[in-house]
């Protein structure tokens, strides 16, 4: 479904040797998979969400909603 896995160090990551951060903040990192859900806002105002090659699509009054809904729905197909 477009997920990138990817778990590269880039600017985006923590960086694990700062003092501050904590052991369970670095383990979160370290496990971290990212992918990008499209959100898109129509002219009435409903938010749609989906990822590229999907052909679920996620719906709600906001940004969130949708991509929760879209979340939800994936987690559905997977079970099945």
């Amino acid at each position: 479904m477009g997920t990138n896995t990817d778990t590269g160090t880039g600017a985006d990551r923590m960086d694990e040797s700062d003092p501050g951060a904590s052991e369970e903040t670095a383990r979160r990192w370290r496990n971290a998979r990212m992918t990008t859900l499209l959100l898109d806002k129509r002219e009435e105002g409903a938010w749609l969400a989906t990822q590229r090659g999907a052909e679920i699509v996620g719906h709600g009054e906001t940004a969130a909603e949708a991509a929760a809904e879209y979340c939800r729905l994936v987690a559905e197909t997977v079970r099945e």
